[in-house]
């Protein structure tokens, strides 16, 4: 073989994979027949003679057998615990984070009071701030549970986390500091004290971008700026990849060529700095696996060998898979590697054929047009090559990484490629510049040079976020591609390419599979769409700790909203179904921390009519929006309030336990709304028996109720106990937590569908 390790890591990666999609069990069966073959191909001479089978057929086998060695050991042993309170005592193993209002403490069991479980890591939330730093010790009661969405549960446990968990603050926790720390805590430090010194020269917003760049923390971002880079297409940018090692790599050895003209010694420096760079980033997948390619090129630069570019990605990917079988679930990993892989395979193809048909003659006509004419100098023509190269990496890598894309984040960044050609020099000039900036402020002597060179990163950072925000914001940015059938598509799609490559016409073949695969996708989401119109659309939201009821239908739409401090999925859908206007919004917690999903419907939308519960407790903002939009319609307590609409009809009553609100499409057919801390007791009797019940927790009386189905609209953490009491009284629950949405469909003919939105895959 000639490219040994690139034959070993991806056949070792690939196996994982499927492991990961069938399951341990399955796993077994493969193991079996993956050995079997790799006995036949050491006996058979045929299969003997094509070197490769048998390493592959060994290689895949081992994977099999590490994947469900892990999950019967590791995976199903701390299973158990889910769903679970237990009095945990664990240590800090990382630093605290904030996110959607909420504290995420990484923790490292050390004893849980009623089990002999412990080493192993959960990552557990809290609305409260504790006084803790890494290392430091932590009692306290938590509830476990694991994450229920497939593709993000996975992706913690390639983090790490092999369980999530909410502290229960009102059980008391008792914190205790660690004034022994290890060697590692010192690259936390120095984390921390870039981050400081970037705070103190940029202004906020300029600071949050290159520490996300630099250090690929995106804590500082809201979901919005996330989402906006993601748009653009230049969301790579912000978690430490083979972008960012590479920088690190190239300009240490630059100052070592420039200022010592040592060229080994550089290498040598250079690992030392990618050594200090990959544990300041946390060793994250992507940087191990950048990082281990970078220092293979480095020390074939000091012993004057060149390293082969498939051999080195292949045993990077090998050892970070031996070393943790879920990595195949870290999709920063996937597409890191995806990227990598795809600019070896295809970027110099794709320059070379873009440059052949810029240099290809032109009609005599244009003939003054010719390049030779427009690029008279060789200056000019590597200008040309370095833009044509840019173009293609993005081509190449945003190809390799589509599956990866199309799966887990559910769109498709159409001007990727010219927001990279864009941005990605000037973001690698940024990240040099912030090493200097830093490196500078750390000297003492030559702290002085700091300001000026961040001043520089000021002015990138702004021009980066000019364009990403531009970009972002132009017509189909990004085409969203959250329909159930994508997956099979994408997958035929794959299948299609393998086959059409053995085909003599092979260039034509190609050309032709990608216009069909396009076309029929185009079509598929089109149809889907006229489909979805022709009927009463139900969405509601995964708003984190509320309920949000959107219903739209071809002559109007309404909401109801019960707050929740989360709106990115309800307002994406808003935008997909083009709604700018509704016929009646009902705000029933009018205070300023509830109705901050009401006020954006009141910026941003237009609203005829508007409904309020409790209006002197109102939010005087939100009052000031609503007489400005249109009619305020002020309802009364233990009063049946009714807005009938074309197609259905929506009723209220506000009890002593909150606002209850009923939505009537048919005879057949009705959704319950019941409020945090409703007794269903106080509602119409005939309210009892309808056919859809949303809730955010579990109500009072719940027993009454006699549901077909239950949605639960809550945040992760919550949504256990609910749902364990709740399968007494209803066979179907579906919830909105972990980052899923529940959509309905009722037709013309009243059939009704329902279905859950984003876990469509695993």
């Amino acid at each position: 073989m000639k490219r040994p390790f690139a034959v070993l890591g991806f056949t070792y990666l690939t196996a994982l994979m499927v492991a990961l999609f069938v399951g341990s069990n399955i796993a077994y069966i493969l193991l079996d027949v993956l050995a079997v073959l790799f006995v036949i191909s050491l006996f058979v001479k045929k299969l003997r003679k094509r070197i490769a089978l048998p390493f592959i057929f060994i290689t895949s086998a081992v994977a099999m057998l590490m994947f469900s060695t892990f999950v019967e050991q590791k995976l199903k042993t701390f299973e158990v615990l889910s769903g679970t309170e237990q009095r945990i005592t664990a240590t800090v193993c990382d630093e605290v984070y904030e996110s959607n209002g909420k504290y995420y403490y990484p923790l490292e069991i050390t004893k849980i009071r009623n089990s002999e479980l412990s080493g192993f890591k959960i990552l557990a939330s809290s609305s409260v701030l504790y006084d803790v730093d890494v290392y430091d010790e932590l009692d306290a009661k938590i509830s476990l549970y694991q994450n229920a969405d497939s593709v993000f549960g996975n992706y913690d446990i390639s983090k790490g986390y092999f369980l999530r968990g909410a502290i229960k603050h009102y059980s008391g926790v008792v914190t205790e500091k660690a004034y022994e720390k290890p060697f590692y805590y010192n690259f936390i430090l120095l984390r921390r004290n870039i981050k400081s010194v970037i705070s103190e020269y940029l202004p906020q917003d300029c600071a949050n971008l290159l520490t996300a760049v630099m250090l690929g923390d995106k804590h500082s971002f809201t979901t919005e700026e996330k989402e906006m880079f993601s748009s653009a297409g230049v969301s790579h940018l912000m978690s430490v990849s083979g972008f960012h090692v590479t920088i690190v790599a190239q300009l240490f050895m630059l100052i070592f060529a420039v200022f010592f003209r040592r060229k080994r010694i550089g290498a040598g420096v250079s690992i030392l700095a990618l050594l200090v760079f990959m544990a300041v980033t946390g060793f994250s997948p992507t940087v191990v696996r950048a990082g281990i390619m970078q220092i293979i090129f480095l020390i074939g630069l000091m012993i004057f060998r060149s390293p082969e570019p498939f051999n080195s990605l292949g045993f990077s990917v090998l050892v970070i898979c031996l070393l943790n079988p879920y990595s195949c679930a870290d999709f920063g990993f996937l597409m890191s590697v995806g990227a990598t892989f795809g600019i070896f395979c295809a970027s110099e193809r794709i320059k070379t054929n873009i440059i052949e048909r810029l240099q290809q003659k032109k009609p005599r006509r244009f003939k003054k047009f010719s390049l030779r004419r427009i690029i008279p100098k060789k200056k000019a023509e590597k200008f040309v090559s370095s833009i044509v190269s840019v173009i293609a990496m993005t081509i190449s890598a945003t190809v390799f990484t589509l599956p990866v894309t199309l799966i887990v984040f559910k769109q498709f960044p159409i001007y990727s490629v010219i927001s990279n050609l864009l941005i990605s020099y000037p973001a690698s000039i940024m990240i040099a510049f912030g090493i200097i900036a830093v490196l500078f402020n750390f000297s003492g002597i030559l702290s002085f040079l700091t300001v000026p060179i961040m001043f520089v990163c000021e002015l990138i950072a702004k021009y980066i976020m000019f364009w990403t925000e531009a970009i972002a914001n132009l017509p189909f940015s990004v085409i969203r591609l959250n329909y159930s059938f994508v997956p099979f598509w994408l997958a035929i799609v794959i299948l299609a390419y393998f086959i059409v490559r053995k085909l003599k016409n092979r260039r034509f073949a190609v050309k032709f599979t990608t216009i069909s695969g396009i076309a029929t996708l185009v079509l598929m989401i089109l149809a889907y769409d006229i489909y979805m119109m022709t009927g009463i659309s139900v969405y509601i939201a995964d708003c984190n700790n509320g309920i949000n009821i959107a219903v739209s239908s071809s002559e109007n739409n309404s909401m109801v909203t019960y707050g929740g401090s989360k709106a990115y999925d309800l307002f994406e859908y808003l935008e997909t179904r083009k709604i700018s206007e509704f016929e009646y919004l009902m705000i029933t917690i009018p205070s300023s921390y509830y109705s901050k999903n009401a006020n954006e419907i009141l910026q941003d939308y237009s609203v005829n009519n508007i409904g309020i519960y409790d209006i002197e407790k109102a939010d005087e903002n939100l009052l000031g929006l609503a007489e400005t939009k249109g009619k305020i319609i002020e309802y009364k307590p233990d009063i049946q309030n009714n807005v009938s609409l074309p197609d259905y009809k929506i009723t209220s009553i506000e009890t002593k336990s909150g606002v209850f609100t009923h939505f009537t499409f048919s005879e057949d057919f009705d959704i319950l709304v019941i409020p945090n801390g409703g007794d269903c007791s106080e509602m119409p009797r005939e309210w009892l028996n309808s056919a859809i019940c949303v809730m955010s927790e579990l109500p009072e009386n719940y027993e009454l109720l006699r549901p077909v189905e239950i949605i639960l609209s809550c945040s992760d953490e919550n949504v256990y106990e609910p749902y364990s009491n709740l399968e007494s009284i209803c066979d179907t629950i579906y919830a909105t937590c972990f980052d899923d949405n529940i959509r309905m469909r009722i037709s013309q003919s009243g059939e009704v569908s329902i279905w859950s939105e984003n876990n469509w895959l695993f």
